[in-house]
């Protein structure tokens, strides 16, 4: 599968959890055969400064701003057979409406903090979700599980929530995704 992950940076100092749960999930998916291109929002000059990082399959590009990422990489998310978008992608709102509405494959919305992500969205906040935009992802992953799926899918329309916990191994987490993403391609459950 052709994966493109839209996320935190994976080098970054900050967040540096976070950081390995997607360096370690995008190795793995490599490792399965995936071709995984992540990319992150960089300052102005980071994309000069900084090579294409690659591993194998995956790869690493920056992008400045969301003009940039739309008219730079718009055939690879439409062609991609999953596009997720992380809960701290810069301008994630902005990002995931795009996203959902140029990707032909299976678009998923991965979140860090959905305790946090639930308390937005009551209050309206638009940041990294909108409630308009929960329904629009085929995919809902959470790094917690619990009444929130639950919640995710009755209250807020998302058509499948699932957890994607950064506690398992890369190697299980790997392999959950490839069986929702299967599950929102046949909308029926696998065993």
């Amino acid at each position: 599968m052709k994966i493109v992950i839209l996320g935190f940076p994976t080098r970054s100092r900050r967040g540096n959890a976070l950081a390995t749960t997607y360096r370690n999930l995008v190795r793995e998916l490599e490792t399965r055969g995936h071709e995984v291109l992540f990319l992150e929002r960089g300052a102005s000059g980071a994309s000069e400064r900084r090579k294409t990082v690659k591993a194998k399959n995956a790869k690493i590009q920056v992008y400045r701003s969301v003009s940039e990422l739309k008219s730079r990489y718009a055939p690879i998310v439409r062609e991609a057979h999953v596009v997720i978008v992380g809960s701290f992608a810069p301008e994630g709102a902005d990002v995931g409406q795009w996203v959902t509405r140029v990707a032909n494959g299976v678009t998923a919305f991965y979140d860090g903090d959905t305790s946090e992500t639930l308390a937005r969205l009551e209050h309206g906040a638009a940041h990294p979700l909108t409630r308009s935009l929960v329904p629009k992802y085929d995919l809902y992953l959470s790094v917690t599980g619990g009444p929130a799926l639950e919640k995710l899918q009755k209250e807020y329309r998302a058509p499948m929530a699932r957890e994607l916990n950064p506690q398992d191994s890369a190697a299980h987490r790997a392999a959950q995704l490839e069986r929702y993403v299967a599950e929102a391609r046949s909308g029926q459950l696998m065993s």
